[in-house]
């Protein structure tokens, strides 16, 4: 059994698909011909790397563009495993025990989670601090698109934008990731 995290899947958003995006800047969208192109790529990229026995913890905006995508998506997913932190698109799931009984559980706000004797925050948004952080533990987010990889504290110290943009993270990566950054001390 394996550790997989990852966020901001977006499957059936429109707009967040470059090709047929209505928004004016398309700067952040995903480039893909189609909306049918980008679910397939997202639901690939996990059943490639998560299997059937793994643990996938994901971290917020599971699906967007109708209820129906919730459960579209959990049935194309092999990971039997999934913990749901949810995000500020994920109101249905948290809402309808129908799609809450799709993850193993379905969590609001800030998750502590500890693997390997590692302490891990989980949260869709970024935190500035996080518990324990000046002790090491890790903090791991969505939301932003990676929109804050470059700033001083994700550069820095030990906090990743798991967003999917084609990937999967695994524990033993985000493991290496972290390994040179340095403590948060707040």
């Amino acid at each position: 059994m394996s550790y997989y995290f990852v966020a901001d899947l977006h499957y059936g958003h429109a707009n967040i698909c470059k090709a047929i995006s209505k928004w004016s800047n398309k700067s952040t969208c995903r480039d893909f011909e189609s909306i049918d192109d980008m679910n397939q790529a997202i639901v690939n990229s996990i059943n490639s790397r998560v299997g059937k026995d793994d643990v996938l913890f994901f971290l917020g905006d599971w699906s967007f563009g109708g209820v129906d995508n919730v459960k579209i998506l959990r049935d194309k997913i092999e990971c039997e495993t999934i913990y749901c932190i949810a995000g500020n698109h994920d109101y249905n799931i948290v809402k309808k025990e129908n799609l809450r009984g799709l993850f193993t559980e379905v969590y609001k706000g800030i998750q502590n989670i500890v693997i390997e004797n590692q302490s891990i925050i989980l949260c869709h948004f970024p935190l500035e601090s996080w518990e324990n952080s000046s002790k090491g533990s890790w903090h791991l987010h969505g939301h932003t698109h990676h929109e804050l990889d470059n700033t001083e504290i994700s550069k820095e110290y030990k906090r990743l934008d798991v967003g999917w943009e084609g990937k999967v993270y695994s524990f033993e990566e985000i493991k290496e990731y972290m390994e040179p950054r340095k403590n948060k001390i707040i």
